[in-house]
């Protein structure tokens, strides 16, 4: 198994992030401050791709549900090292390997390294 990293040819990952935060702040939007969004278009396009199965939310309690690591985070690389550390003893060490790498670039090796908010 390999680090599926760049699925796009353009060095974006496998996944992309939704800023739940932000979005809550486009539906909350009452247009008083300049700023120029379809709050209907955004809702929409976010329907879209839930329906289709591109975003997935990540309730809790489900299948589905996930813990995001960016690797800006100050506390990742422990966390990545040990990830990888349990992929090599399941025999996957090429995959343990690469995820060693994005550690050694995480953390404070990580050029915008901040606690997590």
């Amino acid at each position: 198994m390999k680090l599926d990293r760049n699925v796009n040819g353009n060095g974006s990952g496998k996944y992309g992030l939704v800023n739940n935060r932000r979005l809550a702040q486009i539906r909350a939007w009452d247009g008083g401050d300049g700023e120029i969004l379809d709050q209907q278009a955004v809702e929409d396009a976010i329907n879209l791709l839930t329906r289709a199965k591109v975003i997935e939310w990540g309730y809790h309690g489900t299948p589905e549900a996930f813990f995001v690591v960016k690797l800006k985070d100050r506390y990742s690389r422990v966390a990545l090292h040990a990830y990888a550390d349990e992929a090599h003893r399941d025999g996957n060490t090429e995959y343990a390997e690469q995820v060693h790498e994005l550690a050694a670039r995480s953390g404070v090796h990580h050029p915008y390294c901040k606690r997590p908010d």
